[in-house]
C-alpha cells in the first residue's frame, strides 16, 4: 500500500521517496524519465499567460482611470474597496505564480516510472504526489508537442483512464514511450472485445 512510502522526516529534512523501493516482485523497468528542465519550465511559465497579460492590462487600465479620476484618493474606504476589487480581478495573476511556484519547488522531486506492469508518476515529495495507474486501466492515449517542445525537442503524453487523465510533461524519449502505450491501449482494446460464445452445429 502506499503508507509504506510516506516520507521520513530526517535532522528536519524530509528522505527523498524512491519510486524503485515500490516496485513489485518480477516488475521491470522499461523507462524511468524526468521532465527537460528547460522544456518543463518554459511550458508551464507560458501555459494561460496571453490570457494572464490581457487580464492585467485590462484591470490596470480601469484602476488607472479610477486614479486619475480621483476615485481612489476620494476617500480612505472608497481608496480601499478599489484596491482590494483591483487585487482580486488579478486572482488569475496569483493563481499562475503560485502555479509556477511549485513547479519550480516540486521539479526535483518530478519523476515518472514506467514499467512491464503501470506507470508510477511523482510530482513532489509527499504520498498525495504519487499517481499509480495499472496497464489494464489505460485506454487512451495522446502524444503531442507544443511550441516549447518542438524547441527544446521534447514531447508530451497523456494518458487516459475511464476516469482521469495523467500528464507526463517535456520528455526527451515521448516517441519510444509513445509508442508503448500505443500498444497497451491496443492489448486493452483487444482485451476488452467480448468473446463470440455461439457454436456452430
Amino acid at each position: 500500500t502506499m503508507s509504506n512510502f510516506k516520507t521520513k522526516e530526517i535532522n528536519n529534512q524530509y528522505e527523498p521517496i524512491r519510486l524503485e523501493n515500490m516496485l513489485k516482485e518480477n516488475e521491470q523497468v522499461l523507462f524511468s524519465e524526468r521532465p527537460d528542465k528547460k522544456s518543463y519550465f518554459s511550458f508551464h511559465f507560458f501555459r494561460g499567460l496571453p490570457l494572464i497579460v490581457i487580464n492585467f492590462c485590462f484591470c490596470s487600465f480601469i484602476f488607472f482611470i479610477l486614479a486619475l479620476a480621483g476615485a481612489v484618493t476620494e476617500s480612505l474606504i472608497s481608496g480601499i474597496i478599489i484596491i482590494l476589487v483591483y487585487t482580486i480581478t488579478l486572482t488569475p495573476l496569483w493563481l499562475w505564480l503560485g502555479n509556477l511556484i511549485i513547479v519550480m519547488k516540486n521539479f526535483s522531486d518530478t519523476e515518472y516510472l514506467i514499467t512491464n506492469q503501470r506507470v508510477l508518476i511523482k510530482n513532489g515529495n509527499q504520498e498525495k504526489n504519487i499517481k499509480i495507474i495499472d496497464n489494464p486501466e489505460i485506454i487512451n492515449v495522446k502524444v503531442y508537442l507544443n511550441k516549447t517542445d518542438e524547441q527544446y525537442k521534447t514531447g508530451q503524453i497523456k494518458l487516459a483512464t475511464y476516469t482521469h487523465w495523467f500528464h507526463l510533461y517535456s520528455l526527451a524519449n515521448y516517441h519510444n514511450i509513445g509508442k508503448h502505450f500505443e500498444r497497451i491501449c491496443a492489448i486493452n482494446e483487444e482485451n476488452s472485445k467480448p468473446y463470440n460464445t455461439q457454436t456452430d452445429y
